[in-house]
């Protein structure tokens, strides 16, 4: 049975076939919609093409860079349409920019050997603005954290770029006196810029998801940075000349840019994402790097000569130091948060060791998401139980989940390598980020939970199946009147006793003489409690040696598994009938009575049927002869023709033997 508890309203929500079929639905409609693997092919081998073409033969020129922009153009486009990405502007942004700097580009082979030129207008005026507005929105659309401590992260990645921009290209365009003020402020422009880009494309790469797209996006903006940087260095030193490896740089910008809009895992970049230990790692190694770039750049120019930027290495170091500083003082406070989480987490695992049930569950969940985000934190929290496929299964952020909520951190929950259930926490990105590393903690303590509760109802449910099962027999075999055996339990012992080992079985089965005028002259009450003190002397009688049973109004019957001899059979047949003696007590009446009794053995019987119908028989052949007290006795005798024939009225005191073809039993009245 498939289960959903909400936190709050508890309203019931479909089951979980229908919800995975609806996504399923929907990720089929959405892999139709999106660009299909083929003509991403086909525009890779064109890429591919145009990039060889200008490679080989650089004098072609604007015969190759038309193609490619058109092409570029025309991919990005696509891919905004087919693919749907959750959030269009950053894309629509970055076509922007590549048109811009298509533009650029013209304007700029129109005007070659002029700088600045219009083409610097375009360039900073368009391109740059869009460039960076699209790489800031998209870093901050699939961003795993949006915190103080990658706030400084980005800032110290900017200061160590910003440093070698300023090592390598700012100061020597700066310290030039051939060169005019407008000349100088547009060349350094173009490493200021393309630090900011540096750092948008790092976060990029560090905050969101791994994929195709956002590898192409990042090779992109770092062919255009390495084009730029050469295009200043050429500058520096012996001038900008085209065909040369700048242009490849530009010219790979657009291919891989067109590429990276048209894939179709364009649509992920888009999507908040769970940050992972590898992007953690990687984010402290480039932060490393940045922090001793300026203490590297001292070493390099106290060995080759004078120190030319010491006041800015001085500067740079002081501010990285505090900055790190500033990053170790977050850190503390982040480990001061994880205690108090795992505090949290503790108390609330504690608490699904008392839990009984799945309610009981969702309610502690509720209590512990809610203690692990900041106060007044909108949030809601749903446990959505069933067969969800196979286990691991990673968690994910995305829109789609808890119902009035922009995002939804899912976690799986797993026993063994079956996905039980999910745990759904809807909010916004900055709270569900706080939630990545104590949920999946929290989930999985919970699905132990519910696999311990699921196993003891199916413990309880098989022992209460058993007793029931036990108490409807035991009532089967048990006779409610007078404690003895019933009617059932007197069949088995017959079936046992007729496939016995050899031993010598004997039936007695016996009833009241005229019962039904002493229940009509004295009432059911005392009938009845004269079939309970008769009972109660038979099962004296018989001891250990068998069982006494009820087998309906006033018939009992007795199975004694080994009765010993012929003779021995007999004189149990006697004492029985002579139970009755002097009457029965009840009360402050005293009844007389006296016993008629049928008794067949296995001597003869081949089957459980053939002695409960002898007994049965000798029982309805004896006869309380005139004027006799103890009663006469007779015997019958039954073929196994099942052709019944009758005997003397009286019989021998001992068991005839050799008779063939005719079953021996006996009654007493």
């Amino acid at each position: 049975m498939n289960e959903r508890r909400a936190t709050r309203d508890g309203v019931a929500t479909p089951d979980i076939a229908g919800l995975r079929q609806v996504d399923e639905a929907a990720r089929l409609f959405g892999e139709r919609r999106g660009v299909r693997p083929r003509t991403v092919r086909l525009y890779a081998c064109w890429a591919a093409l145009l990039f060889v073409a200008y490679l080989v033969m650089p004098s072609l020129g604007l015969v190759v860079y038309g193609p490619v922009i058109i092409s570029t153009v025309a991919a990005a486009i696509a891919g905004i349409v087919r693919n749907r990405p959750r959030r269009r502007l950053p894309w629509i942004l970055l076509t922007g920019a590549y048109l811009a700097f298509a533009a650029g580009s013209l304007v700029a082979y129109a005007t070659i050997g002029t700088f600045p030129s219009a083409a610097d207008v375009v360039f900073l005026a368009l391109y740059v603005p869009l460039m960076i507005a699209g790489l800031a929105t998209l870093s901050r659309s699939g961003a795993a954290m949006l915190d103080r401590a990658s706030t400084l992260d980005a800032v110290i990645l900017t200061i160590g770029s910003g440093f070698l921009a300023w090592t390598f290209l700012i100061r020597p365009f700066l310290t030039r006196p051939d060169l005019p003020a407008l000349t100088k402020l547009v060349s350094i422009a173009y490493p200021i810029t393309d630090v900011l880009v540096l750092v948008l494309l790092a976060r990029l790469g560090l905050g969101v998801a791994r994929t195709i797209s956002g590898s192409l996006l990042i090779v992109s903006g770092v062919s255009m940075l390495a084009a730029d940087t050469l295009y200043g260095l050429m500058r520096l030193n012996s001038g900008f000349t085209l065909g040369g490896p700048t242009d490849l740089g530009w010219l790979l910008f657009y291919l891989a840019g067109g590429l990276a809009v048209l894939h179709p895992s364009m649509a992920r970049l888009t999507e908040p994402q769970v940050l992972s230990r590898t992007q953690v790692s990687l984010r402290r190694g480039v932060l490393t790097l940045a922090c001793l770039l300026a203490p590297a750049a001292l070493l390099i120019q106290a060995l080759r000569g004078p120190v030319h930027d010491g006041v800015v290495i001085a500067a740079v170091s002081a501010v990285l130091i505090l900055l790190g500083l500033t990053r170790i003082s977050i850190v503390a406070t982040s480990l001061r948060q994880t205690l108090a989480r795992e505090r949290e987490l503790r108390q609330a695992c504690e608490a699904l060791l008392l839990c009984t049930d799945t309610a009981a569950v969702t309610t502690v969940l509720q209590r512990a998401v809610g203690r692990l985000l900041a106060d007044g934190t909108r949030h809601r929290t749903e446990l959505l139980l069933g067969d969800l496929g196979p286990f691991p299964a990673p968690m994910t952020m995305a829109p789609d989940g808890v119902a009035g909520f922009d995002l939804t951190l899912r976690c799986p929950l797993g026993v063994g390598d079956s996905r039980i259930g999910d745990l759904l926490v809807g909010g916004d990105e900055t709270s569900l980020a706080e939630l990545q590393q104590s949920l999946p903690v929290l989930a999985g303590q919970a699905a132990t939970m519910i696999d311990r509760i699921r196993l003891n109802r199916e413990i309880n449910r098989q022992e209460t199946q058993n007793y029931l099962k036990n108490e409807l027999m035991a009532r089967a075999y048990l006779d409610q009147l007078t404690g003895l055996g019933s009617r059932l339990r007197f069949t088995d012992d017959t079936a046992l006793l007729s496939a016995g080992d050899g031993l010598l079985g004997a039936v007695f089965v016996l009833n009241i003489d005229d019962f039904r005028a002493i229940n009509d002259t004295m009432g059911h009450e005392v009938g009845d409690g004269l079939l309970v003190a008769l009972g109660r002397r038979l099962t004296e009688l018989v001891g250990d040696r068998g069982r006494v049973s009820r087998l309906g109004a006033d018939e009992f019957g007795v199975v004694v598994p080994d009765a010993g001899d012929v003779e021995a059979v007999d004189r149990l047949a006697e004492q029985m009938i002579a139970v009755p003696g002097d009457g029965f007590t009840l009360g402050d009446t005293r009844i007389s009575t006296r016993l008629r009794l049928g008794v067949a053995t296995t001597l003869e019987a081949g089957s459980a049927s053939e002695l409960v119908g002898q007994a049965d028989v000798a029982l309805d052949n004896a006869r309380t002869p005139a004027g006799r007290g103890g009663g006469a006795t007779t015997r019958s005798c039954t073929p196994r023709s099942s052709t019944r024939c009758s005997c003397a009225p009286s019989w021998p005191r001992h068991w005839p033997r050799g008779r063939s073809g005719c079953t021996t039993s006996r009654s007493w009245s």
